[in-house]
């Protein structure tokens, strides 16, 4: 099978993400389906729908999360939407035919989003252009199986880092959808029902099980608008009559390139790299595939094309989520092929305006709320790291995570006044929360605390060994 993936050094940070996302009980299980097997018609009908309805408000939330941020013409923030549909559709099909192979679903993140929102400062063409680029280093990645250097610079706390900073420097964007912004409107009366209304829906998932939990951002997206429309006044936006069309419209005109916008993008997505290795690692402990090696190495650069293609067209990419192993569990399918149908569905969607501008009629707030939710699990999940850690999170791990966090905080929420008052040159790296906050995590780790990095490294490594050993030793053979 050649050097194994798992081989790979960031592989201990990576299984712990792992086992907080996908909650399972490794060993084997009863499947109605396998990874290469073509169900019968009725069954991968259902199959298919189960995957649509869990994917499809992922990537409305994002998309309309996104929208707004680059586009204030409603139009093209339709055709922002319309392209998130058709490249998700179309890299999950060329996942699940080239590249990992798995039934992984695909969407967008919010580690990309904070991408984006680093980017504000800069033209929409130098957005894109650092997004094709990052997606064309992680295809360089993939290709020379040069990846695994990373970990030297992305130590555990690094990690923690970037994913908890990525619940964190969005919270300026949620409250823009939170907040309307028509001066009649009584801004109590909003936060009230986002804070209310998160409460709920986490509410809903601790009371949901099995496979209606699967389901849980669907319902709560339609409980959400019932209830926003009984309590606030509720305006119909105008529905798009084209059954067809294509979005030109955002397509981008030219290349932009920026140097710090491309570093902030470059560390999102050793992030959505972390979140890839996870949902892949997730389907290796428990169904156990063949050629795990090309798998990895196929879906990773499938991940990178998808960045590659967004940057193009002018939306954002995708990354494997790491639900979908929560989704195999429930409905015992591991059958890829729905997801491939499911991709085609979402082609359609996305050439669909009539379908888009329907969709878009969901109230900000209520795409809102289910984004906190998302982020709050992320968070959760991040923070949980500690536990699976060998002596947990120390005081000088707290340092490194801690004052990065609090200064992209602080940045984030800096007054537009006071950007405005910044040198043109500074303004768009020291007022970006993102770049401050990595690079505050990246000074005080590598260079206050390099040793304690450097043993981090090899505590991670011998832990791995030990780890080995000791299946090997119980006859359970390497993971």
């Amino acid at each position: 099978m050649g050097r194994s993936w798992r081989n790979l050094e960031i592989r201990p940070v990576v299984v712990r993400y792992t086992c907080l996302c996908s909650s399972h009980e490794r060993g084997p299980m009863k499947l109605l389906s396998q990874i290469d097997e073509i169900p019968p018609a009725r069954t991968l009908a259902i199959a298919t729908l189960q995957w649509f309805i869990i994917l499809m408000p992922s990537a409305l939330i994002y998309g309309m999360m996104i929208a707004p941020m680059l586009y204030a013409d409603p139009a093209l923030q339709m055709q922002v939407i319309q392209a998130v549909f058709v490249v998700s559709g179309i890299f999950q099909i060329l996942q699940v035919f080239i590249g990992h192979r798995l039934p992984i679903g695909v969407g967008p993140t919010a580690i990309i989003i904070i991408g984006v929102g680093a980017g504000l400062a800069y033209t929409t063409n130098a957005i894109f252009t650092a997004m094709a680029i990052c997606g064309l280093a992680i295809c360089g990645l993939a290709a020379v199986k040069a990846h695994h250097f990373l970990k030297k610079i992305f130590t555990f706390n690094i990690i923690v880092t970037v994913l908890l900073m990525g619940c964190f420097a969005v919270t300026p964007m949620i409250l823009g959808l939170i907040i309307p912004k028509s001066a009649a409107a009584n801004p109590t009366d909003y936060l009230a029902f986002a804070i209310l209304f998160t409460l709920f829906i986490l509410g809903l998932s601790g009371f949901l099980k099995g496979m209606a939990k699967q389901l849980l951002l669907p319902l709560a997206m339609i409980l959400g608008v019932v209830l926003y429309v009984v309590i606030f006044p509720f305006h119909v936006p105008a529905i798009s009559s084209a059954p067809f069309g294509l979005f030109t419209g955002i397509i981008p005109t030219g290349f932009d390139f920026s140097l710090p916008l491309l570093v902030a993008f470059l560390f999102c997505f050793f992030t959505v790299l972390v979140i890839d290795f996870s949902a892949v690692e997730s389907m290796e402990l428990s169904l156990k595939p063949e050629g795990m090696d090309r798998r990895f190495r196929s879906g990773m650069a499938i991940t990178g094309l998808s960045s590659v293609a967004a940057g193009l067209l002018g939306t954002i990419g995708c990354a494997n989520s790491n639900f979908s192993m929560n989704v195999v569990l429930a409905s015992r399918q591991a059958s890829r092929y729905p997801l491939a149908i499911a991709g085609i569905l979402f082609v359609i969607i996305g050439f669909s305006p009539v379908i888009v501008s329907t969709l878009m009629a969901i109230p900000t707030i209520v795409i809102a709320c289910l984004f906190i939710y998302l982020l709050g699990g992320m968070f959760a999940a991040t923070l949980s790291l500690a536990k699976e850690r060998s002596g947990g999170i120390g005081y000088n791990s707290g340092l490194v995570i801690g004052i990065a966090l609090i200064f992209a905080t602080l940045i984030a929420f800096l007054p537009v006044t006071t950007k405005t008052l910044m040198n043109t040159q500074i303004e768009p790296v020291l007022a970006n929360s993102f770049i401050v906050g990595i690079f505050s995590a990246l000074v005080i780790e590598h260079l206050f605390f390099r040793g304690q990095a450097e043993q981090e490294i090899h505590r991670e490594e011998e832990m791995e060994t030990v780890e080995e050993d000791t299946r090997v030793q119980h006859g359970n053979g390497p993971l």
